[in-house]
């Protein structure tokens, strides 16, 4: 008998890859990209209804370790601080079937994003030059 009517494996091997991005019509590598979005909620005690939920407008932010851009310097889209930037990042990867390899990819697209930080870090002993950007956004789309 199956536990809580569970039939088929629940568990997937997930292999991360490489993550690609357009901002603004810059293309770009990223290396070790995180996302978050996230809507914030506080519970309001009422004498009739009980708790009744306030939900905060949905935000988000996309911050990559390391940038790298062939055509353009990626901390040309800070030079316009007020323009909207919107941005497509590319999440590729591969999932492990049995021992076989089937591509998957994983797409967000930022419409209404605004250039939060940039920051240019330089290890001598790793002999690491790395360049962080952080987006803000309010509005996005995954698929």
């Amino acid at each position: 008998m199956a536990i809580f009517g569970v039939t088929k494996p629940a568990s997937r091997m997930f292999r991360a890859g490489e993550a690609t991005a357009t901002f603004d019509g810059i293309n770009a590598i990223l290396i070790n990209v995180q996302a978050q979005i996230t809507r914030n909620l506080a519970p309001i005690p009422t004498l009739t209804e009980g708790i009744v939920w306030s939900a905060s407008p949905v935000s988000g932010q996309v911050t990559a370790q390391t940038i790298l851009a062939a055509d353009k310097k990626i901390t040309d889209i800070a030079n316009q601080p007020c323009k909207r930037i919107t941005s497509t990042i590319n999440f590729h990867g591969a999932e492990c079937n049995n021992g076989n390899s089937a591509s998957g990819t994983v797409k967000l697209k930022i419409n209404d994003g605004y250039c939060n930080s940039i920051s240019i870090t330089a290890a001598g002993a790793q002999g690491y030059i790395g360049s962080d950007l952080a987006i803000m956004f309010t509005q996005a789309e995954l698929s």
